[in-house]
């Protein structure tokens, strides 16, 4: 099985996931840090289903933890930055 073709475009992504990104756009929301994995989780264009062949995802919309292992890094430095706005760093 070819698992290079498990995943979905990222015009996909973005329909499935538009009440989402609605929601968050909401600019009532101003104390809400928003962070977009789309960087990470996406590969020029398309959302794989797996890396490294461990799967990303447990279901269509929530990630396993080595899915989210993979934001690790991009939610450490966001937070990072977070604190040094607030402490002046």
């Amino acid at each position: 099985m070819n698992t290079a073709s498990l995943g979905i475009t990222e015009n996909g992504y973005r329909q499935r996931t538009a009440n989402w990104q609605s929601f968050m756009a909401d600019p009532r929301l101003k104390e809400v840090v928003r962070v977009d994995p789309t960087h990470i989780l996406c590969n020029q264009g398309w959302y794989p289903v797996l890396r490294d062949a461990r799967p990303l995802y447990r279901d269509s919309n929530h990630l396993t933890n080595y899915g989210a292992a993979n934001l690790v890094p991009m939610l450490t430095n966001t937070l990072r930055e977070l604190n040094c706005q607030a402490t002046a760093c």
